[in-house]
């Protein structure tokens, strides 16, 4: 990869996710810089997310000659250097990196694509042989198997137990301390053997920036190996549950992406694709109206069935951030019935005027610690009555609105409530209500006790959305 193309696209940032507030993700250049990033972090119902699959070790062999795909960070290098084998990386609509020999040779060339199921917790990593050369590639995938907050630390996965089991057309893992399970496959005509390896401390830099655990290990416990002729394709899918029918789920997957555009210089595009003509450069890359369908899918990644999740990784679906955030779903096409059926699991779990701030955060419960969350949550409702123009407004939107602002009115024995002068006033006590809410030892950081500005701005504009409405 060239130097300056190097330095740039370590900063480009992918994610891939699905209806249920999974998610991979990760960098330009494919090395993980955040404990976050990876293949597959998978989600249950309750929002309790996995970190199941760091990445794989991809090792390439043509002529007698070998090099890896993968890179890990550690303090003092970054190995293997399959970063440097990279020559163009398109983060979308889903990521794809081009890789050669060193220097570039269009007998070797390889394309490796990243997709994830829309509705369940499955992630496919396509490798395309577009060169003109036969190749063996040899996979081993790098499993992490623990919440996605946490890290393995050095030298904890050496004691820990994994349960490894062959199948027709891949493995199952079990993590035994945390019941973690991941099941990887490949498609076809590939061998697989069980084995063992640790890659130990891993560095992370942008943990280490923001004061986190930055130094852990991952492990490898079984390997995929195939030969991929010119134009041919194999597949690896990694999923938290066995796979029954491998052919249709990669049909399936690849269709999802198949109505947006790829970028103009990418080899599956144009049939005369020249991988001298590849420009560092990326401008230009589609046209309007695919930049348009770009974007829609854009917002798709963070909108789960009934909810959305504007602050991946670091959070899953809270109050605040889904109605500051869902302002941009008005503009998106076939996003009625999904507003709705958000309003209305909000709407449906209003508590004392209060709305959820999070639903379960993995499984701990609703939070009812926010103030702004039910004010922003009027004014969508009533910004989306305006911007669909219907001649009559949602009862259930009015009672919803009716029912948090007369709570407010009402309430006095609360750490919130409306003070003679009309002005909402924060009382000191144990909750952190405004976006300010860090806390330690259950005592807020920043109370903003008294009246906050911007809750306030957004009590005057609920009570006028109210009216409007």
């Amino acid at each position: 990869m060239d130097s300056y193309y190097s330095k740039e696209v370590m900063h480009h940032q992918w994610i891939l996710s699905n209806r249920r507030g999974s998610y991979a993700m990760g960098f330009g250049d494919l090395i993980n810089d955040r404990k976050y990033d990876g293949l597959l972090i998978a989600s249950d119902d309750n929002l309790k997310r996995t970190h199941l699959v760091y990445g794989a070790e991809e090792e390439v062999e043509w002529r007698g000659n070998k090099f890896f795909l993968d890179s890990n960070s550690y303090s003092n290098c970054i190995y293997p250097d399959g970063y440097e084998y990279i020559i163009k990386t398109w983060l979308r609509p889903y990521p794809s990196f081009l890789f050669s020999s060193n220097p570039a040779n269009e007998e070797i060339l390889i394309l490796k694509e990243i997709m994830m199921d829309e509705n369940e917790n499955i992630t496919l990593v396509k490798y395309s042989n577009i060169g003109s050369h036969p190749m063996h590639i040899s996979v081993k995938p790098k499993l992490t198997m623990v919440e996605h907050h946490t890290l393995n630390s050095p030298g904890s996965l050496d004691n820990k137990s994994f349960s490894v089991k062959a199948g027709k057309n891949g493995f199952t893992v079990l993590r035994e301390d945390n019941g973690a399970k991941l099941y990887g496959c490949c498609d076809e005509h590939f061998t697989m053997k069980e084995e063992k390896i640790i890659y130990r401390n891993i560095f992370f830099s942008k943990e280490s920036s923001r004061g986190y655990d930055y130094f852990a290990d991952v492990i490898s416990l079984f390997s995929f190996e195939f030969e991929i002729f010119p134009n041919e394709s194999r597949f690896i899918l990694y999923s938290d549950f066995e796979i029954e029918n491998i052919p249709y789920t990669i049909k399936k997957i690849q269709k999802r992406y198949s109505k947006y555009s790829l970028p103009k210089d990418h080899p599956l595009r144009s049939k005369s694709f020249n991988v001298r003509k590849i420009s560092d450069k990326d401008e230009n890359l589609f046209e309007y109206s695919e930049y348009m369908k770009i974007l829609n899918l854009a917002m798709e990644d963070f909108i789960l069935d009934d909810n959305i999740i504007a602050g991946f990784p670091w959070f899953s679906a809270w109050g605040r951030d889904t109605f500051i955030s869902m302002e941009a779903m008005f503009y998106m096409k076939n996003k009625e019935n999904r507003i709705k059926r958000i309003f209305k699991k909000y709407g449906e779990s209003i508590k004392g005027g209060f709305l959820p701030n999070t639903f379960g955060e993995g499984g701990e419960g609703m939070n009812y610690d926010s103030a702004d969350s039910p004010l922003w949550f009027i004014i969508r409702m009533n910004d989306y009555e305006k911007m669909q123009k219907v001649s009559h407004t949602l009862k259930k939107h009015i009672d919803y609105a009716q029912k948090i602002i007369l709570d407010f009115i009402n309430r006095k024995d609360t750490q919130i409530i409306m003070d003679e002068d009309a002005l909402l006033l924060i009382k000191e006590g144990p909750l952190a209500l405004t976006w300010m809410d860090a806390k330690i030892f259950d005592t807020p950081v920043t109370g903003r006790f008294g009246k906050p500005v911007e809750i306030n701005a957004l009590w005057y504009s609920a009570i006028m959305s109210f009216i409007e409405m």
